[in-house]
């Protein structure tokens, strides 16, 4: 069964793809038409970006449409790598124009082609670098809000949508002032734009599909939530697994006293678990480790542990002590 919550982030991130779809749309119409009546490679190249991000809008309505699937037999953790996966097919297609484009505009350069970009260009750019702005805000808002990665990789890409019209902009101003084929080194400028777009997908992208480490803060987070409970001497052992944005699932060792009737222990260990799927939406298992708290002579054995290991290394931690009274002598049982 899905997760009320993440089907309706799903249905949210799915609206958003639309959205993007048909504002970029749009501006394609809008330039393409613009770059005829100027035959300016520069407006059209720009055109041509905004079409692909039309096409990374579709991707992004399907990414969040697989994303939101339910667990099933075959994928037991949910489809939520979907969208590292529709954000890293968007990434290659991003480079592949960019190539494109910056070809066009060598050939243009080398040519020595020089265009004039006229008025009705310049405020059909000006009102696209208006129309992106508000892009780049409405995905980062929504990125945030949703902690999607599809949605920041987005709004990245509005952003340097902005940049590249903004140059292409600059250069229609100038153009008729110098004596260079401006309008392709603008369109090489706008290749540079995509592909260093294209190129910071796939650096972010690979890093969570890789499975890269937690942050700090969220690893703080856990330890400090759990340490709070009354029964709960120590915590290690965290282990934490990224199934896709705000989809993760985690391990973690906890002490208790060997005293303690383990029925309670248990009951503690299942409102932790419960605590971090309400508070932080992870689900996590929880593994009890009793240790001895009642004997002075164990305790004593402990801190003499303790302050052996800090000689060797500060940073060595000790866990997990058990001490076991033999006839021959005392049997010492930990883990660092």
């Amino acid at each position: 069964m899905a997760d009320p919550k993440y089907s309706e982030r799903g249905k949210a991130g799915q609206r958003g793809g639309l959205w993007i779809t048909f504002i970029n749309f749009f501006l394609f119409l809008a330039k393409f038409f613009a770059s005829i009546l100027t035959r300016s490679l520069s407006v059209r190249a720009d055109a041509i970006n905004n079409l692909s991000d039309a096409g990374t809008g579709l991707i992004t309505y399907f990414g969040f449409r697989l994303s939101s699937k339910p667990a099933d037999k075959e994928h037991p953790f949910g489809h939520a790598r979907g969208e590292s996966i529709a954000s890293l097919v968007m990434a290659v297609l991003v480079l592949i124009l960019g190539f494109e484009v910056g070809k066009s505009s060598v050939l243009s350069i080398w040519a020595g082609k020089k265009t004039v970009i006229s008025p009705v260009a310049l405020w059909v750019l000006g009102g696209s670098i208006a129309v992106k702005l508000g892009l780049f805000v409405f995905c980062r808002r929504m990125g945030k809000r949703l902690s999607s990665t599809l949605l920041h990789a987005a709004a990245i890409d509005s952003l340097s949508d902005v940049a590249a019209s903004s140059a292409i902009f600059v250069a229609g101003i100038f153009s008729p002032m110098v004596n260079l084929p401006l309008d392709g080194i603008m369109g090489l400028v706008v290749a540079g734009f995509i592909l260093f777009t294209g190129f910071s997908l796939i650096r972010n992208t690979a890093s969570n599909l890789l499975g890269e480490a937690p942050k700090t803060e969220l690893y703080n987070k856990i330890l400090e939530i759990v340490s709070a409970y009354d029964g709960v001497l120590d915590a290690h052992d965290l282990v934490i697994h990224s199934y896709g944005s705000n989809r993760k699932f985690a391990t973690l060792h906890i002490e208790v006293a060997a005293d303690h009737p383990l029925w309670q222990s248990h009951e503690m260990a299942d409102k932790i678990e419960r605590d971090m799927r309400e508070r932080l939406n992870i689900e996590m298992v929880i593994h009890l480790d009793p240790v001895q708290t009642d004997d002075e002579e164990v305790i004593a054995l402990r801190e003499r542990i303790q302050e052996m290991l800090a000689m060797l290394d500060p940073a060595i931690s000790m866990h997990d002590f058990w001490a076991v009274k033999q006839t021959s002598g005392t049997k010492l049982l930990f883990d660092v």
